[in-house]
Order: structure tokens, then sequence, then C-alpha cells
């Protein structure tokens, strides 16, 4: 009876963990470069995930550029490092590009537009499974192997949002980044 009670207690943990996870989730705006900055926002289900990455020109989050649009499914487990695991499973990665330099830009370089030489503004281009410098994206099916931890209302990942790459259980983050979601719905 006793092994019944912590298995119960267990398993407990994982359901409560993975429903804690359900809503929208969104950081702030924020500065990467020194005229740069982004915001996500990071959609629950019980068994799906989308992450919309918005880069913006400026460092006040107004004039987007470039938004990318991960979605899957995902799957929690036992405690890892800081935080608990987390399985992303990619579906598609797609950028969009919102305004015509950065298409010139895009366009120029195969190298830096993800191997796509025909950009366009406002047309999603999938990017599953492509190198956009400097990030390897997930291919469609393939797990991103991550953690995460909820406290005080505050949500965070080890790699996601800005690490995609972390495709073996040996690339798995043991620490939580900075970076912090508060849920709005």
């Amino acid at each position: 009876m006793k092994k019944i009670v912590l298995l119960s207690a267990f398993l407990g943990h994982f359901v409560q963990a993975g429903t804690a996870l359900v809503g929208v989730w969104q950081t702030d705006c924020t500065k990467f470069t020194t005229r740069h900055s982004y915001k996500t926002t990071a959609t629950f289900s019980e068994d799906k995930d989308i992450f919309i990455v918005q880069f913006f020109s400026d460092q006040s989050c107004a004039s987007n550029t470039i938004t990318i649009s991960y979605d899957g499914a995902y799957s929690v487990g036992e405690v890892s490092g800081d935080g608990i695991k987390i399985n992303h499973i990619a579906s598609s990665v797609k950028f969009t590009l919102h305004s015509q330099d950065v298409v010139d830009q895009y366009n120029k370089l195969a190298t830096d537009g993800c191997g796509i030489i025909d950009w366009k503004v406002d047309v999603p281009q999938d990017v599953s499974g492509r190198h956009c410098r400097p990030d390897h994206l997930p291919a469609s099916g393939q797990m991103i192997y991550d953690i995460y931890g909820i406290s005080q209302g505050r949500l965070q990942f080890g790699g996601v949002p800005l690490r995609w790459d972390m495709s073996t259980e040996a690339t798995r983050p043991t620490k939580l980044s900075p970076i912090v979601f508060q849920k709005v719905e």
C-alpha cells in the first residue's frame, strides 16, 4: 500500500507540473543588442505548445522585423538540474519577415536567409530543420530537450526561446535561463 501511495504522489507531481504550464505566457520586451529587442509568447494546451518570438529593430519592441513561429507537442518528466524536464517535439518552425530591408538582406546571402532566396514581406517561410544563422532550427518531428521551472507565477526555461539546438539528452540545459515569462491568460 505504501508503494501505491508513493507512486500516486509521484505521478500526481508530473500531472500537476504539466497542467501548470497550460495557458498563455509572455516575456517583457527584452533588449539583446545595442539596438534590437525581442518578446516571446508561449501558449500551452494539455499537450501542444506554440512559441511566437518577435524581433524588433529598436529597443522598445515597437518595430517588428522578424517573427518566428514554432508549434509542436510537449511532455514533461522528472526533476533535472534546476528544473523539470520538458521535451518539445517540433511540428514546424516558420519565419516571417516584416520589412523590405530585412527581406533584401535575407535574399542577398543564402547563409543569412536560411538557405532561402525568395523571401517576401509578410509571407511566412517554413524553416524547419534549416540553419538560420546563428541557429540550427529543429526539423519536423525532432525532439528538443529542455527544462522549465515555475515559481511565484514566473515561468523559465533552460534554452527556449533563444536556443532550439538541444537535440540530445546530453545538450539538455541544467540551469534555468534568466528569461522570465508571466502568465497572461
